[in-house]
């Protein structure tokens, strides 16, 4: 997959667990200040990632994520580390 692609993965699940109501999400955007994120959802997010890429998170690397595009990075080091 492409960084584009995975890009779209990962915001499509941000939407699937939080109330962005048609909000637009970056790769810039901090995670911190996307509506309703916490601990929770944020594992909630990153386990449906697993399963449609197929490949582990690092916890470290998921909780160390600070914006969107640092989560894209760690699913993209998720899938070549899978590989």
């Amino acid at each position: 997959m492409n960084r584009d692609e995975l890009l779209a993965m990962v915001v499509k699940e941000l939407a699937t667990v939080l109330p962005l109501e048609g909000r637009p999400v970056q790769e810039s955007d901090l995670l911190q200040e996307l509506p309703s994120i916490d601990s929770l959802r944020l594992v909630r997010i990153a386990s449906a990632l697993e399963r449609s890429a197929g490949a582990e998170f690092d916890d470290e690397a998921l909780f160390s994520a600070r914006t969107v595009g640092d989560l894209v990075d760690s699913l993209a080091a998720a899938l070549r580390a899978a590989a």
